[in-house]
């Protein structure tokens, strides 16, 4: 496979600006994305890392999903106090979810690798498996193609009442369901010399698996069997066990935490940045897990009470401590104290974030330091664009430009080539008849105006009319001509589904099933072993 690296714009100014070094932005980051290691490094070795219980933890989990041995001595790697890790994570999305969860985990292996060299101390690659996420909706689907040119979201049943309840680890994993939905993603694949393998790898691991986080990790394992990637689930049983007084301390500093981010998430829109994060001083920035009602998010009232939104739960101080000490299991983090929990519990020695996370890590700095702790640096993850052969004949045949479709995608370029080929002119001569047209009515409005408003009015309309059939004829002659180039248009659209689908970037929509029936199972394996992507951002990925 040929690889090419491409410049793409970011749309974020706050993403931007930190790729920069900006320092209007950097001043909310401890961090910048490079030149980092020692200044870190220094940090890391003069905090105490619960190594030994981390690596019993995660190895049960390893144990239970089949890790490969590559992944298992990486993980025993940590337990030499020198080293690190480099971190990433995602919800557990079907069949791994859009391409950047794929390639976040390329991102992580890959920087691990090059700082391992660089430092000459381990550094290991973590993919922390956001289990603890309830958001059912997002993992719950994927985009087929139905056509040549348009595609369309398959979503799995789910009827359980505990669907966006509970967190996904917990919910129940209905296989028959997951197994038809499995069915009408593969009747959307081109029959290759893979799609049979693809198809029982898939069936043999969703066979052994009985919950989404480990169908999850147990595909990922079958994709990078050799690059050593660590797994873990961040609502295991085992990982919450040693999570205990870190919640109590987020519990002890709630108030400090939340009007912290809640004052930086001020700073940053009077500064103009957009951030998708809204929090408020009540926030507990914890989930509690409850029987009956799921996973709900706590706030916390004046008088100290943690309460739910519904007030439906009701929890003091001391008994909320008491589940952090005898129940872990029953907390979770949010969006704002995962990233700080990530940090208690690994030696990070950088975090491969996407530019939704570098955005709404931006207001965290403070919160990381009331807990004594310093934000990891930030590495913007890897992005890719693949290309197959037929859409690489289609760019050449109509001369485009790929970075500017992958920016703004093709709706400019098929109305340039539709006004080349439309020798009659027919807008411009529309407007023409249109501007004499008035200009010959004119005189009956004069009369008409003389006459009453009631007249007046009756000519306006009457040229409105008059207006709108020049205006369908003009549309009816641009289908006309739209017939006689159907197929250029067909392949225009075609172009855009494939390079820019949903007026976004590839990896957004896409999934990596396409990818594998392209080029095998082991497609992703051979990028990392054969490839060096780490000092470029996006790559086109010549399939």
């Amino acid at each position: 496979m040929k690889t090419t690296p491409l410049s793409i714009q970011t749309t974020n100014k706050l993403v931007t600006h930190y790729k920069n070094n900006d320092k209007s932005v950097m001043r909310y980051f401890d961090y910048s994305s490079n030149q980092y290691e020692q200044k870190r490094l220094e940090y890391i070795n003069n905090r105490t890392y619960q190594r030994q219980n981390f690596v019993e933890a995660v190895h049960k989990l390893h144990k239970k999903w089949g890790a490969p041995e590559a992944s298992m001595v990486q993980l025993n790697k940590l337990l030499d106090e020198q080293a690190v890790a480099v971190v990433g994570g995602q919800q557990a999305g079907l069949l791994t979810g859009p391409l950047y969860s794929i390639h976040k985990i390329i991102s992580v292996i890959q920087l691990a690798e090059e700082q391992e060299k660089k430092l000459g101390i381990p550094v290991v690659p973590i993919f922390w498996i956001a289990g603890e996420d309830h958001d059912f909706e997002e993992i719950n689907h994927t985009y087929v193609p139905t056509t040549n040119t348009k595609m369309k979201k398959i979503k799995l049943q789910n009827k359980s009442i505990d669907a966006g309840r509970k967190s996904v680890s917990d919910l129940e994993f209905e296989k028959d369901k997951l197994r038809e939905w499995i069915e009408n993603v593969f009747l959307s694949l081109k029959e290759t010399d893979y799609t049979q393998d693809i198809y029982s790898l898939v069936q043999t691991v969703l066979s052994n698996s009985n919950s989404y986080s480990e169908f999850f990790a147990k595909f990922i394992f079958q994709l990078f069997p050799n690059q050593g990637i660590i797994l873990l689930d961040s609502h295991a049983s085992e990982i919450r066990e040693i999570e205990s007084d870190f919640f109590l301390e987020m519990i002890q500093h709630q108030q400090e935490i939340s009007a912290s981010v809640k004052s930086t998430i001020d700073k940053l829109r009077t500064e103009e940045y957009s951030i998708s994060l809204d929090a408020t001083e009540d926030d507990a920035h914890l989930f509690y897990h409850d029987e009956q009602l799921g996973r709900v998010l706590l706030q916390v009232e004046k008088e100290g009470v943690w309460v739910d939104k519904q007030h439906n739960i009701r929890l003091t101080l001391e008994e909320l401590q008491s589940i952090a000490i005898n129940s872990p299991h029953l907390l979770s983090n949010n969006v704002v104290t995962r990233p700080m929990m990530q940090e208690k519990l690994i030696p990070t020695l950088a975090f491969v974030g996407g530019p939704g996370e570098i955005t709404y890590w931006s207001a965290l700095k403070d919160a990381f330091h009331i807990l004594e702790l310093e934000m990891p640096p930030i590495v913007p993850r890897i992005s890719f664009t693949y290309l197959d052969r037929y859409t690489s004949r289609l760019l050449d045949k109509y001369n485009l430009d790929l970075p500017k479709i992958l920016n703004r995608g093709v709706k400019e370029d098929k109305q340039r080539f539709l006004n080349e080929k439309n020798d009659y002119n027919i807008d411009e001569v529309t407007e023409e008849l249109k501007t004499q047209l008035s200009d010959i009515h004119q005189p009956l409005r004069d009369i008409a105006a003389s006459l009453g408003d009631d007249i007046k009015a009756l000519s306006e309309s009457n040229l409105s009319y008059l207006l709108k059939d020049i205006e369908f004829l003009r549309k009816r002659l641009n289908n006309e001509i739209k017939k006689t180039y159907a197929i250029e248009i067909s392949e225009f659209d075609r172009l855009e589904m494939i390079l820019r689908p949903n007026n976004g970037l590839q990896e957004r929509i896409w999934n990596p099933i396409y990818v594998m029936n392209c080029c095998g199972v082991d497609v992703f394996s051979r990028l990392v072993n054969n490839h060096s992507f780490v000092h470029e951002e996006h790559w086109m990925i010549h399939l």
